[in-house]
């Protein structure tokens, strides 16, 4: 059908256009605008009016050229040379629209949006102070103008000008109460600040604004999650989830949390979740591996580790894990050469040539190369001593003070108040002592549960200190019985929580072995058990394993022999001057006589022994320990003299 013109229907030429172009006919749109300007073909403002319906539908080149014949006619025009600068940058010709856009202000330099338009043609061109100039112009013009912060924000955030961002948005919401973006830009810069309480107060403000707006609820869990408050950033990420289930951020925060809380069920649901969305999202393969790792499921979390490694073979962390849980020819045949080509290329951090250094040296080790293997071994230690400013001479220090300044005669003024919760136990030790191996046989008793190695000791002698300005343990003297009530109170209650039928909870830190005689003091009814193993399997166990946090003394052999000695000496002190009742318990005699000394020491802690004791390695609960593989298989004995391959080692200087 033909159509009929816009003067025959007597009706207004711009709305049959319009019409037109909505029905996608273009051909018919433009037959319409012809007609119309046969009457007036220098009119500027037909010429302007056309062309905007035009750019409003997308068909920018048609647009141009109607907006090329106004500028023939007015080529001042601001917004003609406005409009012309818009076509220009939708068909990506950058410079023609700076050209029009310079050309606007050359006529009126307040033009707000000619200058924020210009801006965003530099943003594009990569000329960021340009494009920042420009939207601050824009600003000044028109303090209401949200577009132009927005892009500023954007501008400023990646040229680093903090103190920039804090300006423009603090002056946005003089004028723009209600514009999220800017509390989330505010909320942003004070995470920057490292001012988290204020980055918090921003992002809620955002939240409350726009109840919808994701990206706050998943910074604010971000900054709730590292200041441990775990329980009010899961709640964020449920909220954000409940409007986006697949939210990528938002399903890897909650899963961390989960993880901090110790809940693996949480943990791996939603680290699945995140895998169902991006199958190849690095970090998610990578710690839902460790989760895997850590609860005993190797050929699971091995698919993981070699698929992380296989998306960047940066992640050379991934091939420590595998030096663990793959037969080592295998590993050597997959890995090794690939391993020293990525030594060569000298491309790496110290720290991932340690990490490399590491798998082969445990490679090396179980193939029976150990000459290859302590090669490898020492070079792994060196470039992890490079990295690490502390020396383990702090730890020996540490402990030899206990030795000479513990108040032998210091009491608590009154007597710990009960009630008790549950009993403490403290499994300490040497690491790779068997500390762990205890534990995963005690909790196969229904009476007794693991928080895993907390922390808290330690910390409440850094709150002592920072309160008293005296050094530990001096500075106990100085502490109110109430402070210490409120510490057992604390300790005890977080652990009830967590498991409120067990009888007995541990504590399995191992290096609390230095803090027994304040566990004596807080803890009196506590049960003590220390785990003992051959000083040389101890320290080479400790030498060849790549501890992450903590044990810097293991990166160098001669510290390593120091701190065990130092170690034994501290454990007599307690044992024989502050008459601690402690339980040792020999690895030897674990590995030899599994039955009756796992009967004795179920006897001291008054638990009823049973058999079913010796499948300890069935437990399916967390293991974060760097003992997560061998407490996954039955009792060997290959790891008693082990040291005897390393004869080197142990030959006086």
């Amino acid at each position: 059908m033909k159509a009929t013109s816009a003067r025959h229907r007597h009706v207004n030429p711009l709305d049959s256009v319009t019409l037109l172009l909505n029905a996608g006919n273009l051909t018919g749109a433009l037959a319409e605008i012809n007609e119309w300007l046969l009457s007036s073909p220098s009119d500027e403002n037909r010429l302007l009016s056309v062309a905007e319906r035009l750019l409003e539908h997308c068909h920018y080149a048609q647009a141009a050229d109607y907006l090329l014949k106004a500028k023939k006619i007015n080529p001042a025009s601001v917004v003609i040379n406005h409009q012309l600068g818009n076509v220009y940058y939708h068909l990506r010709e950058l410079d023609n629209a700076m050209a029009c856009y310079l050309a606007a202000l050359d006529a009126d330099n307040r033009h707000p949006e000619s200058n924020h338009n210009l801006g965003v043609v530099f943003r594009d061109q990569g000329k960021l102070q340009n494009a920042i100039v420009c939207f601050s112009a824009a600003i000044e013009l028109n303090p209401h103008y949200v577009q132009a912060y927005h892009n500023l924000y954007a501008a400023l955030n990646e040229t680093k000008q903090i103190d920039s961002i804090l300006h423009y948005a603090k002056k946005a919401l003089n004028y723009l109460a209600d514009d999220y973006l800017s509390y989330w830009h505010l909320g942003n810069c004070y995470v920057k600040k490292q001012q988290v309480n204020k980055a918090i107060e921003y992002y809620q403000k955002a939240i409350q604004v726009n109840s919808d707006f994701i990206d706050a609820y998943s910074n604010l869990a971000i900054v709730l999650e590292n200041k441990g408050e775990y329980v009010s950033a899961i709640n964020y990420c449920q909220k954000a989830l409940e409007k986006s289930p697949d939210h990528l951020i938002c399903l890897m925060t909650i899963a961390a949390c989960f993880n901090q809380l110790e809940d693996t069920t949480s943990t791996m649901h939603y680290y699945r979740r995140a895998l169902s969305i991006d199958e190849n999202n690095i970090v998610a393969n990578y710690n839902y591996a460790s989760q895997l790792h850590r609860c005993g499921e190797f050929k699971q979390a091995e698919w993981h580790y070699k698929k992380v490694f296989a998306l960047d073979s940066r992640i050379v962390e991934a091939l420590d894990h595998l030096s663990k849980l793959l037969p080592p020819a295998e590993f050597e045949a997959q890995y090794k050469q690939q391993i020293f080509t990525m030594l060569d290329n000298n491309a790496l951090s110290e720290k991932k040539q340690s990490s490399l250094f590491f798998a082969l040296a445990s490679c090396a080790d179980k193939l029976g190369n150990y000459d290859e293997a302590l090669c490898y071994i020492r070079q792994a230690n060196q470039l992890e001593r490079t990295l690490i400013k502390e020396k383990a001479r702090f730890d020996v220090g540490f402990m030899q003070k206990m030795i000479d300044d513990f108040p032998l005669e210091f009491q608590l003024s009154e007597k710990i108040e009960q009630p008790l919760f549950h009993i403490p136990v403290f499994i300490v030790g040497m690491p790779r002592s068997g500390t762990t191996l205890t534990e995963q046989i005690l909790v196969t008793s229904d009476e007794v549960a693991s928080c895993g190695e907390l922390t808290l000791l330690q910390q409440f002698i850094l709150v002592a200190e920072e309160e008293t300005g005296i050094r530990y343990p001096e500075c106990l003297k100085a502490l109110t019985m109430q402070t210490f009530q409120e510490f057992r109170n604390l300790y005890l209650k977080s652990q009830a929580e967590k498991y409120p039928q067990a009888k007995m909870i541990i504590d399995k830190q191992p290096l609390n072995f230095m803090s027994l005689g304040l566990i004596r003091l807080i803890f009196p009814e506590a049960k003590i058990i220390s785990c003992v193993r051959e000083e040389k399997d101890t320290c080479l166990s400790c030498y060849f394993q790549n501890f992450t946090l903590g044990n810097v003394f293991s990166f160098d052999w001669e510290e390593t022999l120091a701190f065990y000695s130092q170690y034994r000496k501290l454990m007599t002190y307690w044992k024989k001057r502050q008459f601690i009742e402690i339980f040792e318990i020999k690895y030897e005699n674990l590995v030899n006589d599994f039955e009756a000394t796992t009967q004795a020491l179920f006897s001291w802690m008054s638990l009823e022994w049973h058999p079913d004791c010796q499948y300890f390695y069935n437990n399916k609960n967390d293991v974060k320990t760097a003992s997560k593989w061998q407490v996954r298989q039955a009792l060997y004995k290959n790891s008693i003299g082990r040291w005897k391959n390393y004869p080197d080692l142990f030959v006086a200087p």
